[in-house]
């Protein structure tokens, strides 16, 4: 938010841009953070607009729900990530995951990935030395599962 117009409030959109919508359900649309459930098999697009009445960001992440028989899940979320918000280093504990192989994305509010790495250790740790003060969101994915949090960098 650049914070024009002076005063304005941010609001929040979360849309299916592709996929059968009609199969998702979205808990809190107008709100930053929601919970998302698919019941169908299939590839979608999920969308996040962020508006403060004059500026409009969209940001879209893809996802594939796939089926899940014949393997164990695993309790995502026992997945910690802290602190949070964070300024100079953020953890990510992945408790029982930890002995698969898990990627981690941080993308900033448009989509740009500013991070991603595949990771086999119960915890890791990365720097936010070259990050912007901001929001961004860390998707972390365990085969295939994926778990989104959003992350507040301050300096």
């Amino acid at each position: 938010d650049d914070g024009l117009p002076e005063g304005s409030v941010l609001t929040y959109l979360w849309e299916v841009t592709a996929g059968d919508a009609g199969t998702v359900t979205i808990a809190s649309a107008d709100q930053l953070t929601t919970d998302v459930t698919f019941s169908v098999l299939g590839a979608f697009d999920l969308s996040l607009t962020v508006s403060d009445g004059e500026l409009n960001t969209t940001a879209v992440h893809s996802i594939t729900v796939t089926p899940g028989v014949g393997f164990e899940m695993f309790d995502m979320s026992a997945i910690s990530v802290y602190p949070n918000p964070a300024s100079e280093m953020i953890h990510v504990e992945f408790g029982e995951a930890a002995q698969v192989e898990s990627q981690i994305r941080i993308v900033d509010m448009i989509g740009k990935v500013a991070y991603l790495e595949k990771h086999f250790n119960n915890q890791v740790r990365i720097s936010l030395d070259d990050y912007d003060p901001g929001i961004y969101f860390m998707i972390i994915s365990v085969e295939d599962q994926s778990l989104i949090r959003k992350l507040n960098i301050i300096k």
